[in-house]
């Protein structure tokens, strides 16, 4: 498993690949001295234009361009918490890079190497921002389960997960909602009934201490709750708050991003959930099976 923070990393590493690989193999400048003093008017800019992309290289500009801004988007996400002058530095290394990827003017520079070395230090630049992220803990494991991994396996004492000796489980206020719901509405008796269960134990769990603080329930687990609703406000814009499998993702995203530098998985077995969390880049594993 790996940190939240290096898990970025990687994101940032591929993207550098394609960075490199997409100027180099698709783009190309040429020199094109403007006509400066035209009509006795003095006209500013560079003397370096692109040249026209192929076919492929504006499919591989559009490819370069869509994951970069889905890779910004969710840093914004991340370091909303910085002071504001981090979020404009963000936005303008974002509009750079966009402006050399999109070929939406002039390049001063005189070749794609210049290009290169001035792109990936600007994202450089954006990813250096995760490094003023505040973080209390280091390297601890945080288990996120979903509502389905209760249900599937309700014995939270009896977790295990391959390779892993202690962690803590931390249940989302969604997912609490949805089980006190399911014990009081459904319309399968069994179904409420456990439900109600993992609802008395998680009550029972309280008497030992404050569960926002975190509870010993066995030698190698902890468990704890986040109170705290996701703010749509301050998440990825395409969740959707009055969806609940988007609202675990944007409670997961702030666990993941307030816990940095610790390994943060999601359980759940549920399809649409992981496509979601795959879509983003995000760790999940399947609940533990009952022993």
């Amino acid at each position: 498993m790996e940190t939240f923070y290096n898990l970025l990393l990687k994101e940032k590493e591929i993207l550098e690949t394609e960075i490199v690989e997409y100027f180099k193999n698709y783009t190309n400048i040429r020199y094109d001295k403007l006509n400066k003093y035209g009509g006795g008017i003095i006209i500013l800019g560079s003397d370096y234009t692109w040249d026209d992309l192929s076919e492929d290289g504006k499919r591989k500009q559009t490819e370069l361009y869509n994951k970069y801004k889905k890779i910004t988007e969710f840093l914004r996400v991340v370091i909303l918490t910085l002071p504001d002058r981090e979020s404009k530095l963000l936005n303008e290394r974002f509009g750079s890079v966009e402006n050399f990827i999109l070929q939406n003017s002039r390049p001063y520079e005189k070749s794609t190497e210049e290009v290169i070395e001035r792109v990936l230090k600007e994202v450089n630049e954006q990813f250096q921002l995760l490094e003023l992220i505040d973080f209390r803990k280091e390297n601890d494991t945080i288990f996120v389960p979903d509502t389905n991994a209760l249900l599937i396996n309700p014995n939270v004492e009896n977790w295990q997960f391959d390779s892993i000796d202690t962690f803590e489980i931390l249940l989302l206020p969604t997912v609490l909602s949805e089980l006190d719901s399911l014990k009081i509405v459904h319309n399968n008796k069994e179904l409420r009934e456990k439900a109600n269960k993992i609802i008395k134990k998680i009550k029972e769990y309280r008497r030992r201490g404050k569960l926002n603080d975190g509870i010993v329930v066995t030698k190698k687990i902890k468990l704890s709750t986040l109170s705290i609703e996701p703010k749509f406000n301050n998440t990825l814009d395409w969740l959707d708050p009055e969806n609940n499998d988007d609202r675990i993702v944007a409670s997961f995203i702030e666990v993941c991003r307030i816990n940095i530098r610790n390994k943060v998985t999601l359980v759940t077995s549920d399809i649409n959930l992981q496509n979601k969390l795959e879509f983003i880049n995000l760790p999940f594993v399947e609940p533990p099976e009952i022993d």
